[in-house]
């Protein structure tokens, strides 16, 4: 059977250690949640890449990051009206 266990060095195993006392959390339910964090904003980009790939392929666009931080705004705008009213 493969070994998962996660192999770090003292100093680096303390830091984890007082992070999850600090959080209230085990060593190892920390490292699953920023593995998951880490897993889930890789799983957003590749949502965000296959999106400008559906956008360029319908409209000839390629979008910019500009263009997205604008379209970012406007969602967020869109929501808070949505939770005022």
């Amino acid at each position: 059977m493969e070994d998962k266990s996660l192999r770090v060095d003292p100093d680096t195993h303390a830091r984890i250690a007082l992070m999850a006392r600090e959080r209230g959390m085990s060593a190892k339910e920390l490292v699953r949640a920023y593995a998951l964090a880490d897993r889930t904003a890789a799983e957003r980009e590749a949502d965000a890449e296959a999106t400008r790939g559906r956008i360029k392929a319908r409209t000839g666009l390629t979008v910019t990051p500009d263009m997205e931080g604008a379209a970012r705004g406007l969602v967020a705008s869109m929501k808070a009206e949505a939770t005022a009213a």
